[in-house]
């Protein structure tokens, strides 16, 4: 049960990964805090949607299990749209498309985006996803990297 909700954090990580690309792309600064995307009806989701919940979230303060780079795997079931969140030495990138060797696979549907983006206490609404089960986390690593890697402090820190 506790894997389950440590998967279900994960995944709003990937999906906050998603938007801060937009940040970099389309605002004067890069920050998650100075610039939240929109998701209107008939917009699918990008990664810059996913960059911004991934920085949001502090998937930047996630330690690298071999000194190299981490992925995580986002999955928006309803789109059949997937994303890989690149952890890299404290930087957080996203683009779209399956993830070659990931860490986690984080799977949710276009409206946990959408509420996340649209949220004004994001992390009590994370809380609420994880709690509704509107979230989904596949685990691909070991428990000893779980722990090395900070994913369950985040979990952690995100479920209160």
């Amino acid at each position: 049960m506790a894997d389950s909700k440590i998967i279900a954090v994960l995944a709003v990580v990937l999906i906050a990964a998603a938007a801060s690309v937009y940040f970099m792309f389309f605002s004067a600064s890069s920050s998650a805090d100075s610039y939240r995307p929109t998701l209107s009806e008939g917009d699918t989701v990008s990664d810059a949607h996913i960059d911004w919940l991934a920085k949001s979230v502090g998937a930047s303060n996630l330690q690298l299990i071999s000194g190299g780079t981490s992925e995580i795997e986002v999955v928006v079931k309803d789109e059949n749209r997937f994303f890989t969140v690149t952890l890299d030495g404290g930087s957080v990138s996203t683009r779209g498309g399956k993830a070659s060797d990931p860490d986690l696979r984080l799977n949710g549907d276009r409206a946990v985006v959408q509420r996340l983006l649209g949220a004004e206490d994001f992390f009590s609404e994370v809380r609420s996803l994880i709690a509704e089960d509107s979230v989904t986390v596949d685990v691909l690593i070991s428990e000893d990297e779980l722990d090395s890697s900070g994913y369950r402090n985040l979990y952690s820190r995100l479920s209160g």
